[in-house]
């Protein structure tokens, strides 16, 4: 998907040419940097993100993570990676869809010392796909997810809270 930017630039200066010409250069390299800085970040991914490809959760699979509050996971094992993350849809704070397409593994004294926790980080690369989703869709497959679980107390305040949430943030934060 191409975004279309408008930038309109308009400089008043007292200075003379020669300082002219430097001033102008060194702000448009600033205004490039931020420019470009402003749109990878209105264009990124807004954490938290929910896992939307579920169609069951499991309260007793210890590894599984339904909500990342971040890019990462904390393991480098194949097996969980393939199971659980490859392939699956998360939709972000704005609504928006991304698919997990690939994982970038730590350096090799990371992975050796993968048995102590959260010293091996791995990134999952996700990918932006056509798809968006609304606050009310979002609601709607947590609470049916939380309606398969087992009936205790902090599941009614857990399906409360969904049902009264405004945002993604809320509904995925609880």
């Amino acid at each position: 998907m191409e975004q279309e930017i408008t930038l309109t630039i308009s400089e008043k200066s007292i200075f003379t040419q020669k300082e002219k010409s430097f001033t102008s250069q060194f702000s448009t390299h600033i205004l490039a940097t931020t420019l470009s800085f402003n749109i990878k970040k209105q264009t990124a991914m807004q954490l938290p993100i929910a896992n939307v490809s579920i169609k069951h959760w499991d309260v007793h699979d210890k590894y599984y993570m339904y909500m990342l509050e971040d890019e990462f996971i904390y393991t480098i094992n194949d097996k969980i990676y393939y199971k659980y993350y490859l392939g699956n849809l998360f939709v972000d704070s704005n609504g928006e869809v991304y698919q997990v397409i690939d994982r970038k593994l730590p350096g090799f004294v990371r992975r050796l010392f993968s048995f102590i926790p959260l010293v091996c980080t791995v990134e999952l690369v996700f990918k932006k796909t056509s798809t968006k989703m609304t606050v009310e869709q979002v609601r709607q497959h947590i609470l049916r997810q939380l309606n398969q679980l087992e009936h205790n107390e902090f599941k009614m305040e857990w399906i409360e809270k969904v049902r009264t949430a405004k945002t993604f943030e809320e509904i995925m934060f609880i």
